[in-house]
């Protein structure tokens, strides 16, 4: 299945803004668009592994430091969610009222050893990796992919 609308420029914007971060080490698409199954109200879901992924929660200048107007949007608004090991913050842009949401996590949050149920969970429910030089996302996919293919051939059916 196909995403109902045209997410590129919003991805090829925030990649821009994240790949120009010291800080940030990793970029993927999660959720319903990196499956392909979106809906036209599903909100666009971003993780970004940070070596300081705390200076983004305290931090509010860095919304207004992606090229939004590339895209002919611009943030009507945002908040800040809190996920345990990860906090994000939701951006709603104008003038369509989508819904972009940017996870900070840090790099351990890649951990294969032992893999964090969040982070499995995650990773399950869609990942499409953007960039990760340093192969923090390729790592731990390979390992839960490993780990499906184990399950799978001690249970076939």
């Amino acid at each position: 299945m196909q995403n109902c609308r045209d997410i590129e420029p919003i991805l090829q914007v925030v990649l821009a803004w994240a790949i120009a971060q010291p800080k940030i080490r990793a970029v993927a698409l999660v959720g319903s668009h990196a499956r392909g199954t979106a809906r036209a109200d599903s909100d666009i879901d971003f993780v970004l592994l940070a070596t300081d992924p705390d200076a983004f929660r305290v931090d509010t200048t860095w919304v207004a430091q992606i090229d939004w107007h590339a895209i002919d949007t611009r943030p009507q608004k945002w908040h800040d969610e809190e996920y345990g090991a990860a906090s994000s913050r939701r951006i709603w842009l104008e003038p369509h009222y989508e819904q972009v949401e940017l996870t900070f996590a840090s790099l351990s949050w890649a951990n294969v050893k032992p893999i964090d149920e969040g982070t499995r969970r995650v990773i399950l429910a869609g990942c499409r990796i953007l960039h990760d030089p340093d192969a923090f996302l390729t790592g731990i996919c390979e390992a839960i992919g490993r780990e499906i293919e184990d399950a799978d051939r001690r249970n076939p059916n």
